[in-house]
Parts: structure tokens; C-alpha cells; sequence
């Protein structure tokens, strides 16, 4: 497991990459921050989620300064409407962009592609964001996988899709997963805890003490399901950020509650 995950900052805007999967030439990807946007109040100044109440002309200029600033293609640009499930849509040339713009992935909290210049979109403040990149077949993912949706196997679904559609070998994929709430701060009542002591075993749980109930580690999880349907270990990057604890850099729907913005994590397959 690789810990090479970096801030970089281009016109103004302030993202986050992973060293594991810039070093790929033939993918472009970052996850967002809350620096360097056109947002105002609580939601300054990147808010990238049209649900939240801010002006839709508002985050569409964010998303706009964030293409700018990762060299994404804007006008290609599909996003999720995410509902802590495990369902996995295919973006093809017959609905690109359309979930930017109408409910076409409603209830969908994985994307995956093989169309170059057409990046796939998963929104965050606190869920993990996971991003995939077949080296061989040249495809990708973007995956939300909030508590439940981690639970009931997201991230393996979205695996199995990238396999039937495209016939990805896990073996061949490079995973990021990005900032998101850390074992820090995802605290969790005993019957969410037995959940995932029952599907990822005792690794990922931290005791309850005098000053915190039992915890859980989202990212270890991730990275055991992503071991566990095949990726090598050696293939898989980890922020390490928690959304929680770092304001500066993020919104966190633990610390904020409803009034917040919410970051992306995105992925584009682009030219040889």
C-alpha cells in the first residue's frame, strides 16, 4: 500500500492527487478541495454539489475552474446521483454528460467508462472516494462508498462491472482512495460496528475508550475490499486525509452538519 497522495495548486485552485495514479500517463484525475472556488458563506469557495441550495450558476463555475485547473473536459463531464447503494452505470456516448444535467444515473454510486476525454464524477464530505484505472483495457471508475454502501460491497460492484463490460483483471487496476472521514472521527453505535467486524474482521475496528465509542476504519475497509477481489496491495494508494479534522481543505458533513458544500473525486481516461 502506497501513501503518495499530494496538494498541488494550479490558477488559483487547490487539489488533491495521487502520486500512484498521476504517474499513469494516460488518465487524469483529482479530488477537490473547498480552496479556490467562487462559493460565498458556508459554502466557500469550492462547493462542487448542486443539492446543497447554492446557485446552480455557482457550482457550475466551480466546476468549470476545476477542469481548468486539472485539464479535464468540462463538456463531457458525467456526475451520480448517489444514494449509499451498490449500484454501477456504464457511461457510454449515448448518455454522456447527461447525468451532469438530468437524473440519468439516479440511485448510482459507481460510474465506469472506456470513452477517452470524459470524466466520471462522485461527490464526498466524509464517504470515501475511490478511484480505478485499468491499465490494460484502458478504463476507469469512480466509486462513492459511504458506510452502507461500503458494507453491502460498492467497491466490489464496481469491479465486477469494469470486469463483464470491459474483461478488466483486477490485477491490472491502480486504486486511489481519497480523502474522507478518518478512523479518527467515524465513530459508530455497536450494531453498525458489528457489521463491519463481521465483514472485514477485527483489523478495521478501533475499541471504544473513556473519550470515544467504537470506531471504524473506512479506508482500511477499502483497501481490504479492494485486496479482496484482486487488486495487488502494491497497486493501491491512500490519502490518509480525514475530512473531519482538516477544515482548512474540506467539507465534512460530521462537522458541518447540512450546512456545507461538498468536495468531487474525479477520473478521465484521455489520449495515448
Amino acid at each position: 500500500m502506497n501513501k503518495s497522495f499530494y496538494k498541488t495548486e494550479n490558477k488559483g485552485v487547490t487539489l488533491v492527487k495521487s502520486g500512484l495514479l498521476e504517474a499513469e500517463q494516460s488518465v487524469r484525475h483529482c479530488f477537490t478541495t473547498r480552496l479556490g472556488g467562487v462559493s460565498t458563506g458556508f459554502y466557500a469557495s469550492m462547493n462542487m454539489g448542486f443539492g446543497r441550495g447554492e446557485d446552480r450558476d455557482i457550482v457550475l463555475r466551480n466546476y468549470e475552474l476545476v477542469c481548468e485547473a486539472a485539464g479535464l473536459n468540462f463538456s463531457r463531464l458525467t456526475r451520480t446521483y448517489q444514494r449509499h447503494g451498490i449500484n454501477v452505470k456504464e457511461v457510454t456516448d449515448e448518455n454522456v454528460g447527461s447525468g451532469f444535467f438530468i437524473p440519468e444515473f439516479d440511485a448510482t454510486d459507481a460510474l465506469i467508462t472506456k470513452l477517452e476525454y470524459t470524466p466520471i464524477v462522485v461527490h464526498i464530505a466524509d464517504c470515501v472516494p475511490v478511484l480505478l484505472y485499468d491499465r490494460s483495457k484502458r478504463a476507469c471508475a469512480a466509486v462513492h462508498a459511504g458506510w452502507r454502501g461500503m458494507a453491502a460491497g460498492v467497491i466490489e460492484a464496481a469491479i465486477n462491472a469494469m470486469e463483464n463490460a470491459y474483461g478488466t483483471d483486477a490485477s491490472d487496476l491502480v486504486a486511489a482512495v481519497g480523502p474522507c472521514v478518518g478512523p479518527c472521527c467515524f465513530e459508530v453505535d455497536e450494531d453498525v460496528a458489528d457489521v463491519f467486524r463481521s465483514d472485514f474482521g477485527m483489523s478495521v475496528i478501533i475499541p471504544a475508550d473513556d473519550e470515544h465509542k467504537t470506531r471504524v476504519n473506512l479506508p482500511k475497509c477499502a483497501v481490504e475490499a479492494l485486496t479482496g477481489r484482486g487488486v495487488p496491495e502494491s497497486n493501491i494508494d491512500v490519502s490518509g486525509d480525514c475530512t473531519v479534522c482538516d477544515e482548512t481543505h474540506y467539507y465534512s458533513h460530521r462537522r458541518m452538519g447540512e450546512n456545507r458544500g461538498s468536495q468531487i473525486a474525479v477520473i478521465q481516461i484521455s489520449g495515448r
